[in-house]
């Protein structure tokens, strides 16, 4: 229970300061990999973030959670005891009751717009982000869970399991329990590239939607069977060159060792002989 406060106010909620290169700060430019406010976010997510419930995790997410971790604290310091574990569906519908049952003017979460630093109040919904689903809005989610994993994966497997196991259905794309998106020698980062130049080379570019992990191998088996060309083919020579082999093995050691290009054409099958002619004439 401490440490759920202690994130939502020192992490999520970055301690109020409105610097958003702080890392795991709900509004944070830097943590969404520079793609915020997106709109189409995995309801999981949602359910998590979504303190005013616009439909967007934003500034002002960031802002009421640390507001109301500020509360809880102040609680403690005077009872001795936290609030329990709150979501941001049971706050909506609890926070008048909490202001009762603790004593504390608890901020009303509906239409909840206070944007933390020197902005003037604007909603998250008045500039939106890119799509979630896309593969650009991959990349931001890959960056968030990269962040939260880094700092507090134990926190997520013990006190959200839903939460971490649906992450790693989503966003592990080798399989090896770890989000990895670190730039250059990360698996998930490579996978990411990896779909970003092929969606680019097929003509749907980086709004095509993303392929999660747990249909990744599918779609990447496919492409291994009936492209033309070989995976690594599909980076440019100066990323093959920046990830290195060791690097890029960690993208294609998930794949059967298929033949690259399209499968030969079955062997034709003899037709049977027909019968040779009877010599001779009629009896």
């Amino acid at each position: 229970m401490f440490a759920f406060w202690f994130i939502a106010k020192g992490a999520w909620g970055g301690n109020g300061e409105s610097n958003n290169a702080i890392p795991g700060v709900l509004g944070g430019f830097a943590t969404w990999g520079g793609h915020p406010n997106m709109i189409n976010m995995p309801q999981f997510m949602l359910d998590l973030y979504d303190w005013n419930g616009d439909g967007i995790i934003g500034d002002n997410d960031q802002e009421l959670i640390f507001q109301i971790a500020e509360l809880a604290f102040e609680i403690y310091e005077e009872t001795g005891e936290l609030p329990p574990i709150m979501t941001p569906a049971d706050y909506r519908q609890n926070w008048a009751y909490y202001r009762v049952l603790y004593g504390v003017d608890f901020p009303d979460p509906n239409g909840f717009v206070e944007v933390p630093g020197p902005f003037e109040d604007r909603p998250d919904t008045l500039f939106p982000g890119d799509d979630a689903t896309t593969v650009l809005g991959l990349e931001g989610l890959l960056s968030w869970w990269y962040g939260q994993f880094l700092s507090n994966e134990d926190f997520y497997r013990e006190v959200f399991p839903d939460v971490y196991n649906e992450v790693l259905r989503l966003y592990d794309y080798n399989g090896d329990g770890v989000i990895d998106f670190d730039g250059g020698s990360g698996a998930e980062y490579i996978v990411w590239t990896f779909m970003r130049y092929y969606f680019q080379e097929m003509g749907y570019g980086i709004d095509a939607p993303a392929v999660p992990a747990d249909e990744f191998q599918e779609f990447i088996n496919n492409i291994a069977m009936f492209s033309d060309k070989s995976l690594i083919d599909y980076l440019p020579d100066s990323f093959q060159d920046y990830f290195g082999p060791e690097a890029l093995a960690a993208l294609f050691d998930i794949v059967p060792d298929y033949p690259t290009g399209p499968p030969p054409p079955p062997e034709e099958t003899p037709q049977a002989q027909a019968p040779r002619p009877e010599i001779g004439g009629l009896g």
